[in-house]
């Protein structure tokens, strides 16, 4: 198939499709299931297993519209990180979500180190094992808002804990992709393959560095009269240059992007122009991302396996992280050891980290951790709504 009739046809896919993707008002079965889970079923039918349209091969070509993709999710979330914003919330919330991210990271890394080490051969662990226990640690931070806020909407909650609990799932995605920015370069291509003579750090500082020099380069080029169409080119213009030096770079186009977007948010008083004309797409492109993930998707019982011990660990990991925090704030919540058991919905920002680590590093590990990622999304999307809602009727605050 012409690759260019397959990006279109994704394109327009998308469009068609999103009006149904991570809605808040969902028929009662399908709030159990993870919001988008569909359209990473549609990546299945075309993927290897079914009608073999969308082969990995063909998605590699498809780099170029997924980099995008990820850029331009990143500048979204990137112009959400306003410090005049953040400056609003009780400094509770930061401090009940650091311990209850940092604690999870924790146990999950040192859980799945342990696994690597013990069983790692007798299991078939991917070589890589260091780098997939620390991506696994990061992406176990991430929470779901969207299911979260589902829940508390369908079930009429109101209350003290069900702020709390959608303020610190929103947290948990900002420290989730925090954690993988500051990962990556530890584990950058160059060092793989050993071509590059810089160390990790240094890639850490290019990295950051790019995209708040980036960010502070397009601020200076936002017009102040520009109208719809022209802020349309400028933003289009943005993610498309901005990814393009992560992509020469090997760097993540999902982080440099966030960079570019907060330093955008924070220095310019337009950005909100931009912000409204680019959040239309921001479905579309989760569904794009949800059926190549779909198309990627294995399973073997090496992936079951670690799905069963990533869910049990990270309920660990978050039960643990909530007991620990409220013990600072006791009169926010009554039953904190089932505080962290109402954030195991995996976000879409989940999903995003392992497409794009998929593409920084492809190999057999960043095949599993697809694998590991989607299947633990939809394990957790069933699970999850359950736990919200007990924990709110525990507390009073549905019927």
């Amino acid at each position: 198939m012409d690759i260019i009739i397959l990006i279109l046809a994704l394109i327009l896919l998308s469009y068609i499709m999103s009006g149904r993707a991570f809605r808040i008002r969902r028929p009662t079965l399908a709030i159990h299931l993870t919001y988008g889970a569909e359209f990473a079923l549609v990546g299945v039918l075309l993927g290897p297993y079914v009608l073999n349209i969308l082969t990995p091969d063909l998605i590699d070509q498809l780099e170029p519209l997924i980099n995008i993709c990820l850029g331009w999710i990143g500048l979204m979330f990137g112009f959400q990180l306003r410090l005049k914003d953040l400056k609003l919330l009780p400094l509770s919330n930061y401090f009940i979500a650091g311990i209850e991210t940092g604690t999870t990271f924790v146990i999950m890394l040192i859980a799945f180190l342990g696994v690597k080490d013990m069983f790692g051969a007798t299991i078939g662990y991917p070589q890589a094992g260091t780098a997939l226990a620390f991506m696994l640690a990061a992406i176990a931070i991430i929470s779901s808002p969207s299911i979260i806020t589902a829940v508390i909407k369908r079930s009429h909650a109101h209350g003290r804990v069900s702020r709390t609990l959608q303020y610190i799932s929103s947290f948990d995605n900002v420290f989730g992709l925090l954690a993988f920015g500051l990962i990556y370069p530890f584990f950058h291509y160059s060092i793989k393959v050993g071509e590059g003579a810089l160390p990790g750090w240094a890639w850490l500082i290019i990295s950051l560095g790019a995209g708040v020099a980036l960010g502070a380069l397009f601020h200076c080029f936002i017009a102040p009269r520009a109208n719809s169409n022209q802020n349309l080119i400028i933003a289009v213009g943005m993610v498309t240059f901005s990814t393009g030096i992560a992509y020469d770079l090997h760097l993540s186009a999902l982080v440099t992007n966030v960079a570019v977007g907060a330093v955008l948010c924070n220095y310019s008083e337009r950005y909100d122009r931009f912000y409204r004309l680019l959040v239309h797409a921001e479905r579309p492109l989760y569904v794009i991302l949800l059926i190549m993930a779909g198309a990627l998707w294995r399973m073997s019982p090496l992936i079951a396996a670690l799905a069963v011990i990533f869910i049990v660990v990270r309920v660990v990991g978050k039960s643990v992280g909530g007991i620990a925090a409220f013990k600072r704030y006791p009169n926010i919540i009554e039953n904190p050891g089932l505080f962290g058991s109402a954030l195991l919905a995996q976000g879409g920002m989940a999903l995003a980290i392992a497409i794009d680590y998929r593409f920084l590093m492809p190999g057999e590990t960043s095949s599993v951790l697809i694998g590991l990622v989607l299947t633990t999304l939809a394990l957790n999307g069933l699970i999850s709504p359950h736990t919200i809602k007990y924990l709110l009727k525990r507390e009073g605050e549905i019927a």
